[in-house]
């Protein structure tokens, strides 16, 4: 399961043959990764020529913890310790240390209960007047190409993280929307909502309106205004939208429509209406006079007796 926060609950049949459901519960799911030291380095020799050096002791940083234990000893067992300085950050820097070697870990207090400390490891260095060795080209050439690859390789390696983290963030907003609810979501923005639609030129009325997020499909309905209980159009549409060509069943007047979202279980949203009037007041045919009709074939007209 990916990192986040997860609602769960329990389902059952009582004795009537009724669904019932426990109270919901809610858990975080987090991934922890473990402490990394890194400044100063471990076995790093620092110099104290100039008087006590000023040190910055850094690691990495974690989204669980409310507080961070640094501890100095003078031995890698801890058995006698020599500072333990709560900090509130993943740094802190001390110029209070004189020569000698020292041995320094972190431990976390974490931020929430059922969250565990986590303990770094041990690392080391040593303060003192001598300067290391100077060294050779060959060997700073070669330490320059270990530290242009190692960051070359980190730097893949962050990338492959950012990219799980966003397939993981996108698996999470998927489940999010097929999880969410339609019973209470209904489609906006319908066309047409009231109005009069003139057919004598298009010979068609398109009904639209915005899609809704858990829908795969939706139902249109058309009814006589005042005749609700009869329906002239019930059609089912994959898109957020639907064309009424056949006017077989309709005339001139007033009706209703509406149109209803349904999810991938078949469970029904709100539904959202409209009305519409036909007007045949420009269809050339309605308005045509007997004198203005002209039989073209047959020449004789036949009547039964």
């Amino acid at each position: 399961m990916p990192q986040g926060t997860y609602f769960w609950r329990v389902s059952g049949k009582n004795s009537s043959g009724a669904i019932e459901y426990s109270e919901s519960r809610k858990f975080i799911l987090i991934k922890e990764t473990g402490l990394q030291l890194f400044s100063p380095s471990n076995g790093a020799t620092i110099s104290s020529a100039g008087g006590n050096p000023n040190i910055t002791f850094a690691w990495t940083p974690s989204e669980t913890v409310s507080q961070y234990t640094l501890e100095l000893a003078d031995n890698s067992n801890f058995t006698s310790t020599i500072k333990s300085i709560p900090v509130s950050s993943n740094s802190i820097g001390l110029n209070s240390l004189g020569e000698g070697t020292y041995f320094w870990r972190v431990t976390t207090k974490p931020s929430s209960d059922g969250i565990s400390s986590i303990r770094s490891s041990v690392s080391s260095f040593t303060i003192g007047t001598k300067q290391p060795p100077a060294k050779t080209p060959t060997e700073i050439k070669k330490e320059n190409k270990k530290e242009i690859t190692k960051k070359e390789e980190e730097k893949k390696e962050l990338a492959k993280v950012e990219e799980k983290k966003r397939e993981e963030k996108k698996i999470e907003e998927k489940k999010k929307i097929e999880n969410e609810s339609i019973a209470g979501l209904a489609p906006e923005h319908i066309s047409p909502v009231a109005g009069t639609v003139d057919i004598s030129k298009d010979k068609q009325i398109q009904f639209r309106w915005d899609k809704v997020k858990q829908a795969t499909h939706y139902v249109v309905k058309i009814s006589e205004a005042g005749k609700k209980t009869k329906t002239l159009l019930n059609e089912k549409v994959t898109n957020n939208s639907y064309t009424l060509k056949n006017f077989s069943k309709f005339s001139e007047g007033t009706f209703l429509w509406d149109v209803t979202p349904y999810d991938k279980k078949n469970s029904p949203g709100k539904t959202a209406r409209g009305k519409f009037t036909i007007d045949l007041s420009n269809d050339g045919l309605k308005n045509l006079k007997p004198e203005e009709i002209k039989i073209l074939s047959p020449d004789t007209i036949y009547r039964d007796k």
